[in-house]
């Protein structure tokens, strides 16, 4: 067998146990690195995959709730107003307002009514609007369903929130009926009171309003169209008022479990069959197949 001079030690060493000591270690170094490389290549995907899982998970567990919101109306039209000392219409402002229902269905996964699917309180806040126009004078707040369609004047939501008024039995719903009855004349006291039922059978109603796009009009025709007819008439483009709106709806239920719902209007104002410029018109979104659904906090 041949050997070698360790000439540092002055001993004499086996080469054959060289190499064996040498393949040991170079097959550790291998397995070092393949280890190193799948940590690096696959360790990311695990942990992603483990908090996707999860992620969907929660998602998953948070929103099979009780509520979702099943749809949302929008009908869209504009107003004019006569300053004119004599009627003659010699002074008159454009505003433009669009009344807003959101139907919550809270019978997705019981036709009975419960402790867990009826509301105990409801507001909504984060309250947002986008829009291209420079200055505009825009309200956003709460609208008695009764005067859906009809401009009047609403109170314009403070800290961009609003708090309802939740009405629980039978006796309080004829209560706010009666009231609303005997303020029927003073149409702005009684729609700026926010009310919902615990049964979720009246519509969370609200209102945008962009008043005086154009504040003192000399209005030369006879005829003055007190629709959205009169935004072509006065010539106003469609894509400057259209906003953008957005809002969280916060309910909770009567075992004070609390909801969240966030939603996003892209109002239109034109589209392939009318236009607001036509007098109205509607928007009109169904979200039965479970997109809206609320998420459990």
């Amino acid at each position: 067998m041949s050997k070698k001079i360790d000439f540092k030690k002055g001993k004499l060493r086996d080469v054959g146990t060289i190499f064996d000591f040498c393949r040991i270690g170079i097959l550790g170094l291998s397995f070092i690195a393949l280890f190193i490389i799948y940590v690096l290549l696959f360790g990311g995907k695990i942990e992603n995959n483990r908090y996707a899982t999860s992620t969907t998970k929660f998602y998953n567990e948070n929103s099979a709730t009780d509520f979702q919101v099943e749809q949302i109306l929008v009908y869209s039209s504009a107003y004019a107003n006569d300053h004119s000392d004599n009627g003659n219409l010699t002074d008159i402002s454009i505003s433009q307002f669009s009344d807003i229902a959101i139907y919550i269905d809270n019978k997705k996964n019981s036709n009975e009514l419960s402790e867990k699917n009826t509301v105990n309180k409801l507001y909504i806040d984060n309250i947002a609007v986008s829009i291209a126009q420079e200055n505009p004078q825009i309200k956003l707040g709460y609208k008695n369903f009764s005067l859906f369609g009809k401009y009047n004047s609403i109170l314009d939501a403070e800290d961009a929130r609003i708090d309802f008024t939740v009405a629980h039995s039978n006796t309080e719903k004829d209560q706010i009926a009666t009231q609303r009855i005997e303020n029927e004349e003073d149409e702005t006291t009684y729609s700026n009171v926010p009310t919902f039922y615990t049964d979720c059978s009246n519509p969370i109603t609200l209102s945008y309003i962009n008043e005086n796009l154009i504040e003192h009009l000399n209005y030369k025709n006879k005829y003055v169209p007190f629709s959205g007819a009169i935004l072509n008439t006065a010539k106003i483009n469609l894509d400057t008022i259209k906003p953008k709106i957005s809002f969280d709806i916060h309910l909770f239920n009567n075992y004070n479990e609390e909801y969240v719902r966030s939603v996003y209007l892209d109002l239109v104002f034109k589209d392939n069959k009318s236009s607001i410029g036509d007098g109205y018109i509607i928007q009109y979104n169904n979200y039965e197949n479970g997109s809206l659904s609320f998420l459990k906090k």
